[in-house]
C-alpha cells in the first residue's frame, strides 16, 4: 500500500503516542505501528512503515538544518 495523506498523518499520530517505544524498543515500536495500522485496516507491513518513517525523518533533519544555514524562513508541511 502506498502512503496516502491519512495514512501519513496516522503514521505521525501513532508515532507521537508510541515515542516512548521507539527510543527504547524499535522493534516492538515497529511491531506496534504495524498492528495499530492493520487494526484500521491498512496493509502496511512493519519495513514500508520503517521506510516511510526514516525518509520522513532524514527529510525533516535535511530541511531543518538547511534553514538553519541558509537562515531560509520557516518551512510549512
Amino acid at each position: 500500500t502506498e502512503f496516502t495523506h491519512s495514512t501519513t498523518l496516522l503514521l505521525l499520530e501513532l508515532t507521537r503516542e508510541h515515542q516512548h517505544l521507539y527510543h527504547r524498543n524499535k522493534p516492538l515500536f515497529y511491531k506496534k505501528l504495524e498492528q495499530e495500522f492493520s487494526r484500521q485496516e491498512y496493509n502496511s507491513t512493519n519495513e514500508k512503515i520503517r521506510k516511510k518513517l526514516g525518509n520522513m525523518v532524514t527529510t525533516y533533519k535535511r530541511a531543518k538544518d538547511r534553514s538553519r544555514l541558509t537562515g531560509e524562513g520557516k518551512i510549512s508541511w
